[in-house]
């Protein structure tokens, strides 16, 4: 199937995959009060994210803080991460975190985006996971998703998303991480990524 059938939102495949990340978003968040450290009853578990903008206004992304720290923003570029056991424990800045995000805004189109996405983790030798596949993120934007795993030198899950912004830019998310992210706190993290412009 073709990366514009998915994309086609009355297509079966596209339809399946919003409802299963709605019912995933709506299962993480009725779940964050009891895994989040004591949220009190009733409190919105977003009202306890922690937001990143650029300037520029392209997306805004919402982070538990912790365990995620923004370790960069600048331009429109951030650089999230939860750190590893051995950065936490040993106070070291180096090596790759447990779970990383990289937000960047680029010039193209998520079908022609995702094409290349796919194509560069083929050469790398990841195997595909998932996708491409449609996901929905905030008020009602569509994107397109791929799902790797590198298993060389160690096992390593990548998981990128791309949503249109204007004027042929896009928002890429690239996730990486030792655990899997094909996960509900991560379906959740993105469902509630806003894109732009001036979000």
């Amino acid at each position: 199937m073709s990366v514009e059938a998915i994309c086609e939102p009355d297509s079966p495949r596209a339809q399946w995959g919003v409802l299963r990340r709605r019912l995933l978003v709506i299962a993480a968040l009725s779940l964050a009060p009891w895994l989040a450290s004591c949220a009190p009853s009733g409190e919105d578990p977003a009202s306890r994210l922690t937001w990143y903008a650029p300037e520029t206004g392209e997306y805004r992304v919402g982070y538990l803080e912790p365990p995620w720290g923004l370790v960069d923003g600048s331009g429109t570029s951030a650089f999230l991460r939860i750190e590893s056991t051995l950065m936490a424990t040993a106070g070291l800045d180096a090596g790759e975190g447990k779970f990383e995000l990289n937000v960047t805004v680029e010039p193209g189109a998520p079908t022609e985006r995702i094409e290349r996405e796919l194509a560069s983790a083929r050469a790398r030798g990841e195997a595909i996971l998932f996708g491409p596949r449609a996901v929905a993120l905030a008020d009602g934007a569509r994107g397109l998703e791929l799902l790797t795993r590198r298993s060389d030198p160690i096992e390593r899950y990548f998981r990128v998303v791309v949503a249109a912004v204007d004027g042929g830019r896009l928002v890429r998310l690239a996730f990486a991480a030792t655990p899997p992210l094909d996960t509900a706190e991560v379906d959740a993290m993105i469902a509630q990524v806003e894109i732009g412009p001036e979000s």
